[in-house]
């Protein structure tokens, strides 16, 4: 399989003197499937994407990026009636750019992982991964990240899902420079986030046949986590930057319930409660994080059509890390349709 895309954003900064920002990315991938047997199969995905960032910081500024992606997955299933399914999972990817040091210009990444799917009985199963990853060009020394979920079906109508995680991420420079405006890259390529431990879990209640509740909560330590923040000063103003905080916790708590009233149509209403703390002793604040958020979404789909009608109301969140002020809450409408 092959694939392409082309995006622009292109903005205009009134209050910098008129000036124009545009943000081009540029994706091409390829994925080839090989089924070696009934059971076994493998998976190989090569993924390319390059930004074109025009941009102002005190100056007109243009810079490129490039990142290369592949990943080989190799699955096993019906292995027995205990260990089910087994994958393996090795990759790398390799970005480059034409930023200066001191800004991380580029980084090499590289992992490999092992996962395996153990089932007892209809009513019990366990997922457990361990992934080693190690790089260069950033902060990316040899580690090890094991997760864990475990499945239980209580009742007929019940399950319980548990899991305990640890991860390390690398945001793209595209989905993070490129698909938001009024921006300042000067860092350069986004530093590492380690989860350094992750737990949560959800409970599923069929009520009836056509009307099911979901309650959920989770808690994660996060070491250089991520957010947007306005750069602060006279020059430049109204420009966000994409800083790090050395320690956070996040601490999220959730409702969900769907009732398929028809058939082929289905409506849906969401909350969530999200607290984030910063613990690095900076005092810092959490931007851009709403602590109440709802959702009611209107769904219809057949075989041909899938339509989506989203409605989304979220509370007020903090404008700035370092200084006093909030955003006012926000409502968004959404609709979406897909033919196939």
């Amino acid at each position: 399989n092959l694939g392409g895309g082309f995006k622009r954003l292109d903005y205009e900064l009134p209050y910098q003197g008129s000036l124009r920002e545009t943000h081009d990315g540029v994706d091409l991938t390829a994925a080839a499937h090989l089924k070696m047997s009934d059971l076994t199969q493998a998976e190989l995905t090569v993924s390319h994407q390059s930004t074109y960032l025009d941009y102002w910081n005190q100056a007109l500024l243009s810079r490129q990026t490039q990142e290369l992606e592949t990943d080989l997955k190799l699955n096993a299933e019906a292995l027995g009636s205990f260990l089910n399914r087994v994958s393996v999972d090795v990759g790398e990817k390799h970005a480059t750019s034409d930023f200066s040091i001191p800004a991380a210009n580029g980084y090499d990444l590289v992992w490999a992982g092992v996962q395996g799917y153990f089932q007892q009985g209809e009513s019990l199963n366990l997922t457990a991964k361990l992934q080693a990853q190690a790089g260069n060009g950033l902060d990316l020394p040899l580690k090890l990240f094991p997760a864990l979920n475990l499945m239980w079906r209580v009742f007929g109508n019940s399950q319980l899902n548990l899991y305990w995680a640890a991860n390390r991420n690398l945001d793209g420079f595209q989905e993070t420079y490129g698909e938001t405006g009024h921006t300042s890259p000067q860092e350069g390529f986004p530093s590492p986030v380690e989860v350094t431990g992750e737990w949560g879990g959800r409970f599923t209640q069929k009520l009836t046949e056509s009307v099911l509740l979901s309650l959920s909560g989770s808690r994660a330590q996060i070491r250089g986590y991520h957010q947007w923040s306005d750069i602060n000063g006279a020059d430049p103003v109204f420009l966000q930057q994409y800083s790090t905080l050395g320690q956070v916790q996040i601490t999220r708590a959730g409702a969900n319930l769907q009732w398929n009233f028809m058939k082929d149509w289905q409506v849906a209403a969401t909350y969530q409660w999200t607290q984030g703390l910063d613990q690095s002793g900076d005092g810092k604040n959490l931007t851009a994080l709403p602590v109440n958020k709802g959702i009611v979404s209107f769904y219809r789909g057949d075989e041909k059509w899938e339509t989506r009608l989203e409605f989304q109301l979220a509370s007020d969140r903090n404008a700035y890390e370092s200084l006093p002020g909030t955003l006012p809450g926000y409502f968004t409408v959404g609709l979406d349709a897909t033919y196939h």
